[in-house]
């Protein structure tokens, strides 16, 4: 147990000597900034006062802050430096330390005069004022205990840093992202543009650390940066951050909503979805009402214009699309489209109409032929329509209406009535699903077929009438001139017999 607690301690000493010694190097740059004065130089380190040379730090100037050169601890002693082959000027400096010892640079001017400088050894460039005409550069290691040294350097201008905004933040709304950063401390900061999925939205000429974002689409991602600007026209890199909008309180209606009839009896409805989280369906109401006729047409017709009905409930979806089956020929319907969450909230209506077109005028098509079958009935075919009805006549009279569907209808012959020419005196209507007739057809009048003629026995009896009510009048005028004279004769001699009648009488 002994032998535990020892090996634990000893473990813990490791640690704590392992964290103590590299602990300082933690989050030191990987990179040194190169372009100074004593990039890959070779320094003289000197081990002591009188100026015995010790060796040459090499590794201090490579531009690799990874590697390192030790100072020892000999106080005041220990330094190193570099001669200059001509007279520089140096406006700004470099030193990467381990922080664990304090490190003063002196310049060493060609008049012999120094400039004496308390070292920043975190690796940051720093600006000093600029001093010329220096022939040499050392540093010293001013207390008594090693050091590691990553890097110096010297620069012969005062370093410009470009600093970014940092901690870049929103508010969000479901219409608006309210942005905010950290201002970097730099005096030549001038301002920052803000961008919007990589455009522009934004040039602040003030040094402010907020901007409001409006007029954004809800439970949308919006990218945004923020770039420094600088008096000398420099622009950074800039930071970046995403957020989501939030969504909007309001139930959204449904978009690009269409309304299209394609044929008479069928209105195809559609539109697109709106991006809500707790969407679930969309209500489908109709009203409808016949469509509006010219003045006279009405007037002759004597139609009586009805009012729409009130709006129905016909269905819901959570889809996209609606193909209503339920409508009529030849009226106008207006569909109201409203959205519902989960949670019963609804939407304004978004409205379409459509008008159906009216229903085509069927067609009979026959060979007019007959059969009769086993038991003497007559049995008529056909090959369309096949929807709606066929209204069957005999001798003129409707003796019944048939699915068309079936194609055939039979009549018994004890029903049957024959025309002149001893055919079956039989005609035929169709009638559309809707009411629409079409023209009617005579079947099996086969001299009537043979003749073909380009009209129905129906037709001839009409005209010989019409031309009858032309001929009539001139026929009787004929008879009347024709006979007036026999039959003014016929009245003076009766007037005559009359009076000599009278006169004997007196």
């Amino acid at each position: 147990m002994r032998k535990i607690i020892n090996d634990s301690k000893r473990i813990i000493q490791i640690y704590l000597f392992i964290t103590i010694i590299f602990l300082p190097i933690v989050g030191l740059k990987v990179q040194a900034s190169t372009g100074g004065l004593l990039d890959g130089v070779a320094f003289d380190h000197w081990a002591n006062t009188t100026g015995t040379f010790y060796q040459k730090f090499t590794k201090v100037s490579d531009n690799d802050d990874t590697t390192y050169d030790t100072l020892g601890p000999n106080g005041r002693d220990d330094t190193f430096g570099y001669v200059f082959p001509s007279p520089v000027t140096i406006g700004s400096y470099r030193y990467l330390g381990d922080q664990s010892s304090w490190i003063k640079m002196i310049i060493y001017k060609s008049d012999g005069s120094t400039v004496s400088v308390d070292v920043d050894q975190s690796g940051v460039i720093t600006n000093i004022p600029a001093v010329s005409n220096v022939v040499s550069i050392r540093f010293f290691n001013m207390q008594a205990k090693i050091t590691k040294v990553y890097d110096a350097n010297a620069y012969a201008s005062n370093y410009k840093s470009y600093d970014e905004a940092t901690n870049l933040s929103a508010t969000m709304t479901y219409h608006s992202a309210d942005l905010a950063w950290s201002i970097p401390d730099n005096p030549n900061l001038i301002g920052f543009k803000i961008y919007r999925d990589d455009k522009l939205i934004k040039t602040l000429d003030t040094i402010e650390n907020y901007y409001l974002d409006d007029g954004l689409s809800d439970l949308t991602s919006y990218k945004y940066k923020v770039t420094a600007l600088y008096d000398d026209g420099t622009e950074t890199a800039g930071i970046e951050n995403t957020f989501t909008t939030l969504e909007d309180p309001v139930v959204k209606k449904v978009l690009d909503a269409k309304a299209e009839a394609v044929s008479y009896k069928q209105i195809n409805l559609s539109w697109t979805l709106p991006r809500q989280n707790d969407f679930h369906h969309v209500n489908i109401y109709r009203s409808d009402k016949p469509k509006a006729k010219g003045f006279f047409s009405s007037l002759l017709a004597g139609t009586i214009v009805k009012a729409a009905t009130e709006p129905t409930k016909i269905f819901e979806t959570n889809g996209t699309y609606f193909n209503d089956l339920t409508v009529k020929p030849d009226t106008s319907y207006e569909y109201t489209l409203t959205t519902q969450t989960v949670d019963g909230r609804v939407s304004d209506g978004t409205m379409v109409s459509a008008d159906t077109p009216a229903e085509p005028t069927p067609v009979l098509k026959t060979d007019g032929n007959y059969t009769l079958d086993s038991s003497g009935n007559y049995v008529f075919k056909w090959t369309e329509p096949t929807t709606g009805t066929v209204k069957v006549l005999v001798d003129g009279v409707e003796y019944k209406s048939v699915n068309a569907s079936l194609g055939k209808v039979v009549i018994p012959k004890s029903d049957m009535k024959t025309n002149i020419w001893g055919e079956p005196n039989v005609s035929m209507i169709p009638v559309g699903e809707f009411g629409t007739e079409g023209k009617e057809v005579t079947m099996g009048s086969t001299l009537f077929k043979s003749l073909k003629l380009p009209f129905q026995s129906n037709d001839l009896v009409t005209t010989i009438f019409g031309v009858l009510g032309l001929v009539a009048p001139i026929i009787l005028l004929t008879l009347a001139i024709y006979y007036f004279k026999p039959i003014k004769r016929v009245i003076v001699n009766a007037a005559s017999k009359a009076k000599e009648r009278s006169l004997k009488n007196e």
